[in-house]
Order: C-alpha cells, then sequence, then structure tokens
C-alpha cells in the first residue's frame, strides 16, 4: 500500500490539473510520456442544492463504465464546457477521489450561482411595472448573473426607448435573501426622466420636392418646430425604429413622385439639448421619369383595351412604380383583382418589367401568367367555440365546388364580419391568410380561423321626461339558442350558438311607472332562406300621474309635485295602460345586390285609460295604433361598432288603414275619445349614413349621416295625429314619451327644445337633421372600443310639412366620447353648442350630454 501511495499522489495531481476548469475552461495539457486508461466506476456530485444531480451527470456525458484517458481526456474537456455552458454555476471542478487498478471514482464539484427569489419594479406605476414585468426574461429559482441583470435592464431601456425616453436609467439592486440561502433579491428602481423629442428635420440636396412635402412624407417622425394643423395629433419622439421605416417611406414618396432612382446618401441624428435631438438627412433625388409604352404579353383570356381601362394609367403619366403594382394587384379594383381573380384565376400572376429607358421616359411590358381556373375544394371553419358551424356556412358565399371568386370572398369576409360573434378586427387583418391554392390539382382551399367574442349585454341608463326619472335595466342575447332551451346542460349561463336575439327590458320609476319588454329575433326562419323573422310584446303602466295641486302663486293647476303646497296621491283607480305586440319578417334581396333587405312589420297597440288627469287627449276609453310598417333598406359597413367604410340606407314607410275616408263624419265637432278610438297616419323616414376613412390605416374616419321624416295624414279634417310624431332636441335620451314618439337626438340644445309645443304636448310632424362627425379610435380591442369625436350637426322640427325648409336648420359643434363594452353597450359622453338662439326660449348655449346603453 506504502508503494501505491506515490502512484497515487501523482494520478491525482495530474487528473486535477487536466480536469479541473475555471472560468477560463480550458484544460492545460501535462506532460507525460503515456496517457493511461481508467474505467469510471462511480461519479459523485458535490456542491449544489438546487439542481438535480442525476441530471448534472447526464449533462456531463461521464457515466459508470465510461472509458477516460488521464492526461488530456477529451471527455473530460466537454464535459466541463456541456456544465459551464448551463450558466448555473460559478465554478466547474472534476477530480478524482480514488484509483483501483483500471478503475477510477470521479467527483463533479460545482459551486452554484445564486438563485434568483423575487424581484420588484420601482419608479413606475403599477400598471407600467406590470408591462415591464412581462418582457423580463427571469424566473422564479433562476441562476443570477452579471449577463441576466445587462440583458434585463437592456430590455428596460429599450422599452423605454420605444416610447420616446431615449435618458431612461435604470439602477440595480441584489441583495441577499434573508431567508434562503444563497439566494438573492432584485430591485430594478426606474427613473424614465422626460421623452426626446425631434426639435428640426432638415433635408440637403432635394431641388425638387420642398422639405415640407418630405416631412409629411415621414409618418412617425415629427418635428416639434414649426407643428402644422395636421400633425397636431403626431408624436414629436424620436423613436429610432420608426425613423428607419420612415426613411424607406421617403424614398417611396419620391418613387411615387416618378424618382425612381432616390436614394439617402447620409443621414444623423445628434443632440442639440439633454431633451432634444436634431435630423439632417441628405438626398440624391435623381432624374423623374414617366411612363411611356405599356404592352401586355400573355394576355389571352381579355383584350388588351379592357385591361388597359382598368388599369387607368396612361402615356405621359408620372412613373409611379408602387401605383402600377397597385392597379396591378393589391387593389381591390385591380386588373388581377377584376378580371382574373374573381373569375377563378387565381394563380395567375401579373410581372411588370422595364424593357427601355429613353431619356426621362420608361416603356414597360406586364406579363401575364393567366393559369387555369381553379375551383373551391374544401371550407373549413375554425375557432367558433360557441357559434355552431350551420351559422356560419349560410352566410358565406364560398361554396365547395363552386368558380373561385375573389369578390365573393371578400364579401364572406364583410359578412361575417356584420354577424357580432367574432372579432372583426383580427378577422379583416387575417383574411389573406385563409386561401390555401393548391397548384397540384388546380384548387383552393378556404379556411376561416375566426376569434369568437360575446355581444351579450347588460343595460342599465336612466332618463328625465313627463317630469320624473325613469330607469331601465335591461339585457340582450346576441347569438341565442331557443331549440336549447330546454336543455340544462346548454344553460351557461344561457344556451347560445344559434345567432338568434333576445332582448328582456324593465322600466320604472318606483310605484308611479313601470314598463316591460320582451323580443325575439331569429335571422334565418327555418335555416334555409334568408329570411328573419321578429317577434315582440310590452306592457306599460302608469298610475298617479299629475294630481290636482294648489299653488299660493299660481292657483290651482297641474304639475310635477315640486311646487309649493303640490301634492301626489297613488291612486291605483287613475291608470293608463300601453301593451302592444309585433311581428315582423325581413328578406334579404338578390337585386339590385346581396346587401338589399326588405322587411315587414305588422304592430297592433293599445291604450287603456281609467279616471287619467296626466294631461291625454282624454280621461277615460281606449285607443288603437294598427299599422304596417314597410322598408327598404342596403347596409356594407364593415364595422358593428366602429365602422370605417361602407354606408346604411333606408326609406320606410309605417300606415294604419285610412278609416276617415271611410266615414262621413264631422271630425271638428267629434270628442277626441271618439276621434282617436282608431288612430290613423301615414309615417315616412328616409335615413343615410356614410363613413370614409381619412388616413390610410382607416384610423380617422367621416361618419356623414341625413336624416328625414314626416308623419301625414290621410284626410285634412282628420288632421294630424297626435301619435307617433318626432320629439326633436336633447341628448336623444327620454325616460318616458307618452305618444309613442320618435326621439331625435340634436346635441347642443335642451331636450324637446326644438319640437313645437301644442295641446299642452311636444310632438312634431316633420323634422331633418343633418351631421358630420369625426372619429378616432383610442382603444380597439374584441371586448372593448374606445373612441374620440367631434361633431357639427343641424336639424329642426316643424309642426307641418307645408312650414318645412331644409335649410332652416339649427346647428350646433362638440365633442366627446364613444365607450363600447360587450356587456352594457354603448356608454356616451358628449358637449355640445348650440349656434343658434330659439326665439322666445332662454336656454343655455352650452349642453352636456350623458348615454348609458344607448348609441346616436
Amino acid at each position: 500500500m506504502k508503494q501505491l501511495y506515490p502512484l497515487y499522489c501523482i494520478l491525482t495531481l495530474l487528473i486535477c490539473n487536466v480536469a479541473k476548469a475555471q472560468i477560463s475552461d480550458s484544460i492545460p495539457e501535462l506532460d507525460s510520456e503515456l496517457p493511461k486508461k481508467y474505467v469510471i466506476e462511480d461519479v459523485t456530485v458535490t456542491g449544489v442544492n438546487f439542481t438535480d444531480k442525476t441530471n448534472i451527470v447526464n449533462i456531463s456525458g461521464l457515466f459508470k463504465g465510461t472509458i477516460i484517458s488521464v492526461p488530456g481526456d477529451e471527455k473530460c474537456r466537454q464535459a466541463v464546457k456541456r456544465l459551464w455552458a448551463q450558466n448555473s454555476f460559478g465554478s466547474v471542478d472534476i477530480k478524482p477521489v480514488k484509483t483501483e487498478g483500471e478503475k477510477i471514482w470521479i467527483e463533479i464539484a460545482l459551486t452554484e450561482r445564486p438563485r434568483i427569489m423575487k424581484w420588484e419594479i420601482l419608479g413606475v406605476k403599477k400598471s407600467k411595472a406590470k408591462e415591464i414585468n412581462e418582457i423580463l426574461t427571469l424566473r422564479r429559482g433562476s441562476s443570477h448573473s452579471d449577463y441576466v441583470i445587462k440583458s434585463n435592464v437592456e430590455k428596460i431601456k429599450k422599452y423605454y426607448d420605444e416610447k420616446g425616453y431615449l435618458n431612461a436609467d435604470v439602477q440595480v439592486q441584489v441583495k441577499n435573501d434573508t431567508i434562503l440561502r444563497n439566494s438573492v433579491n432584485i430591485t430594478f428602481t426606474i427613473n424614465k426622466k422626460k421623452k426626446v423629442k425631434i426639435r428640426e428635420i432638415t433635408f440637403d440636396g432635394n431641388e425638387n420636392v420642398k422639405s415640407k412635402k418630405l416631412k409629411g412624407a415621414m409618418k412617425d417622425t415629427k418635428q416639434k418646430k414649426g407643428i402644422s394643423i395636421l400633425s397636431i395629433f403626431k408624436s414629436k419622439k424620436f423613436i429610432e425604429s420608426k425613423f428607419e421605416e420612415d426613411k424607406d417611406n421617403l424614398i417611396e414618396y419620391y418613387n411615387r413622385k416618378g424618382y425612381r432612382d432616390a436614394e439617402i446618401l447620409n443621414d444623423s441624428v445628434y443632440k442639440v439639448s439633454e431633451n432634444r435631438v436634431n435630423i439632417d438627412i441628405k438626398v440624391h433625388e435623381g432624374q423623374r421619369y414617366y411612363f411611356r409604352n405599356i404592352l401586355w404579353v400573355g394576355n389571352t383570356k381579355y383584350p388588351t383595351y379592357a385591361l388597359n381601362e382598368l388599369l387607368r394609367i396612361r402615356k405621359g403619366d408620372i412613373y409611379d412604380q408602387v401605383l402600377l403594382d397597385e392597379r396591378l394587384t393589391t387593389d381591390e379594383q385591380s386588373v388581377l383583382n377584376y378580371f382574373y381573380q374573381d373569375n377563378g384565376y387565381i394563380f395567375s400572376r401579373m410581372i411588370p418589367v422595364e424593357t427601355n429607358i429613353v431619356a426621362d421616359s420608361i416603356d414597360v411590358e406586364i406579363h401575364v401568367v393567366e393559369g387555369d381556373q381553379a375551383h373551391i375544394n374544401r371550407v373549413t371553419i375554425s375557432g367558433n367555440t360557441k357559434t355552431n358551424e350551420q351559422v356560419i356556412r349560410r352566410e358565406l358565399r364560398t361554396v365547395p365546388g363552386d368558380l373561385f371568386s375573389i369578390s365573393k370572398y371578400k364579401e364572406s369576409i364583410r359578412m361575417l364580419q356584420s354577424m357580432k360573434y367574432f372579432d372583426a378586427e383580427e378577422l379583416g387583418k387575417n383574411a389573406s391568410n385563409f386561401i390555401s391554392p393548391n397548384s397540384a390539382d388546380g384548387t383552393v382551399d378556404v379556411n376561416y380561423d375566426f376569434t369568437e367574442v360575446s355581444q351579450d349585454q347588460f343595460e342599465l341608463s336612466g332618463g328625465w321626461g313627463a317630469g320624473m326619472f325613469v330607469g331601465s335595466v335591461g339585457v340582450r342575447f346576441s347569438n341565442f339558442s331557443a331549440k336549447n332551451m330546454f336543455d340544462l346542460k346548454s344553460w351557461r349561463p344561457v344556451p347560445t350558438g344559434d345567432g338568434q336575439e333576445l332582448s328582456l327590458r324593465v322600466q320604472t320609476n318606483g310605484k308611479r311607472y313601470q314598463q316591460f319588454s320582451i323580443s325575439f329575433m331569429e335571422p334565418w326562419l327555418g335555416g334555409r332562406k334568408p329570411i328573419g323573422l321578429s317577434l315582440s310584446a310590452y306592457y306599460s303602466r302608469q298610475t298617479s300621474a299629475y294630481n290636482p295641486y294648489y299653488d299660493y302663486n299660481y292657483g290651482y293647476g297641474y304639475g310635477s309635485g315640486y311646487g309649493y303646497g303640490s301634492y301626489y296621491n297613488y291612486d291605483s283607480n287613475e291608470s293608463m295602460q300601453v301593451m302592444g305586440v309585433s311581428v315582423g319578417l325581413s328578406h334579404r334581396l338578390k337585386w339590385p345586390d346581396q346587401l338589399f333587405t326588405l322587411s315587414y312589420n305588422l304592430n297592433i297597440q293599445r291604450y287603456l285609460l281609467k279616471n287619467w288627469t296626466g294631461g291625454f287627449l282624454f280621461s277615460n276609453g281606449n285607443s288603437n295604433n294598427f299599422s304596417l310598417n314597410v322598408a327598404f333598406g342596403r347596409n356594407s359597413t364593415n364595422h358593428q361598432i366602429y365602422p370605417t367604410q361602407g354606408s346604411t340606407f333606408s326609406v320606410g314607410v309605417q300606415f294604419t288603414p285610412p278609416y276617415s275616408l271611410f266615414a262621413d263624419k264631422n271630425y271638428k265637432e267629434m270628442k277626441d275619445i271618439e276621434k282617436y278610438k282608431w288612430i290613423e297616419y301615414h309615417k315616412w323616414q328616409i335615413n343615410g349614413t356614410f363613413f370614409t376613412p381619412l388616413t390610410p390605416n382607416n384610423k380617422l374616419v367621416l361618419m356623414a349621416r341625413a336624416n328625414f321624416g314626416y308623419l301625414g295624414y290621410y284626410n285634412k279634417k282628420w288632421g294630424y295625429s297626435p301619435f307617433e310624431g318626432f320629439i326633436v332636441g336633447g341628448g336623444g335620451m327620454s325616460g318616458y314619451v307618452m305618444y309613442g314618439q320618435d326621439i331625435i337626438a340634436l346635441r347642443g340644445y335642451e331636450d324637446n327644445s326644438l319640437t313645437p309645443y301644442k295641446n299642452n304636448a311636444y310632438n312634431g310632424n316633420v323634422y331633418n337633421k343633418y351631421t358630420l362627425e369625426l372619429r378616432f379610435p383610442v382603444i380597439q380591442q374584441p371586448a372593448s372600443y374606445i373612441f374620440l369625436l367631434a361633431f357639427l350637426e343641424g336639424g329642426n322640427c316643424w309642426e307641418s310639412i307645408d312650414k318645412f325648409n331644409p335649410f332652416d336648420i339649427k346647428r350646433s359643434v362638440g365633442a366627446g366620447v364613444r365607450v363600447f363594452l360587450n356587456i352594457v353597450g354603448t356608454l356616451g359622453l358628449d358637449w355640445g353648442y348650440g349656434l343658434d338662439r330659439l326665439p322666445g326660449k332662454d336656454m343655455k348655449r352650452s349642453q352636456l350630454h350623458f348615454v348609458m346603453g344607448h348609441s346616436f
């Protein structure tokens, strides 16, 4: 044993020196004439508390039975590198424990890096800290190192760089955890400082294009100096990534102006103060070019003259490569879409090639690869977690076996967006990804992928009308399933998936007034044709309306109960009840196109009065309103909540039988209880709304709307009906309407203020209204929308058609905000200023309108 001791010492020294690895990660070569081979008998791991020892052995690759050479074994070298690459250890040391003959026992001695137990972010709001925490790569129990700290600090700084805080400072404090050994806690203290903004942008070399135009071409890089009205909503902060994008936008702008050789020679960004930078850009414009000859090659399906008509580019036009590509392929009415892909040629391509440049003119050949017509192979649907597949398929224009048509595909997308069950924004953005051409068999697959959103709404609102406050509670289920009402498993919380709509609503102010309503709508009656069925019923009861009281200043009269000496006496023997039912059918037309609808509604309404002293036409008796409503309309908007393009238009008439024409009676001397037992009128309404995007990203939208309504009579002796007229003025939200009038909002004026007052009641028989509204979204999420608006509005209301003047309007301007939440619908707050004074009325010019559960 004593004889082997010197050899053991030598072997131990050799292996330790060869296999030992510190940060240098290299194994020194020892001077040995002949390395000896050993078989590993066992491997032990020491110095670890958090890492699994078996896993360490597996990573090292040094197992029992492995043959190693000592010194200079490559397997030991690789084991050290693999362990070091884990970034979990402060030191790695491989050394022998003992040897017996050809057997060797190995120890892997490690020093673990400290473990991160927790971290916090200080110096910012909780919401920001939450956002920053999501971008960090820290994990509880992960290893701590200088690299980990540095990389996460860089992530925080990049986060603030992209928001314009280029001078943001991040301080890091690392402390040992007081409970767990070899563990640390990290604190990031952030001082974002002020935003770095662009003071001035200067251009050099732009001889033909003004600097002002070039600055306008830079979408997200704007200077603070010399702010224009158009750029007032643009940020002036400097963001490097946006600046790089805007340099590309500059070149594109030059290209669109015919300067195809334009380039940026150099640019520089330099500080002029702590929070201000200047940008200098030197450009080379080159020559301006024009189109000369345009030649089509390969078009056999459509004649050249037809392609040129759709291309709309003539000889002598400014050479614009971007416009050429748009007219050929990307525009909705491009040659590719309109002629080829709308007729099944989905594999067609159009390749413009510059063939000749003479002075400032360019000849272009457009090579057309037509290919074969493709039929639709499969149409698949995914992502619909609630909506039944047949409800989706019945709205599609793409059917397996049909010739593929890009216009029918886009119409399918628009129909799906209008269904309100899916995220319309996401559906529009991802639309191009749904088409999968199969060149091998000449077919195309279409897969519609959705993200479902709930449009069920809960309404809680209130309004003032008829001298009382009326509160409303309602619920609307927009994707209801009536056939599953008796399936208990489907109540989660209600049966859904069949596209039906069910609404329940209650209005009350307590004892005095109650109203209950229910409605149901089936958009596809029978499930095979787009014929909609609607059913609705309502009932209201009002008691003890305006009781007589004595006021010491005015004597006896009727009032709201707030005057001196006034009182209420709730008497159940004094009541007015209104009840009604409605049945409607609507049909989607095929001509002029499938966006047109025709609808019919049969309405029956009955008024029952008992000892009523609330200002109605009579105190005891009943009045009946039996009418038919016919409406013809078209809707091409692309979104239910925030349309950015398209329009809506409708013409409707509601009419009763002309009872007075069949009876020879003196209606002027007839009592109201007899005259209005059967109400008669014809009511016309015309509405049109247009949405126009004003920016390329469709964010800023102009909404233009015009409305007209007229309530007419059959018999001049019978006259205008006191029912079903119009009340104009205010926010469009009223708690109670006695005669069933339409409430028309006109912001900037008090409620009812533009409506003629006659026979102790507000009622107009003719009205018109014009609205221009500029809208800009702040938040666009599937479950919520917030947008700002500014409006210019005008309208008026008249007692009779002979007094109607479409230019005699009362104008207003203002601004507001709309918040749409799936659960409650639309909430609105508008400030309006009336520009015109109303004769004989002392009205406040500034009005605030609050709306809950209702949209203008």
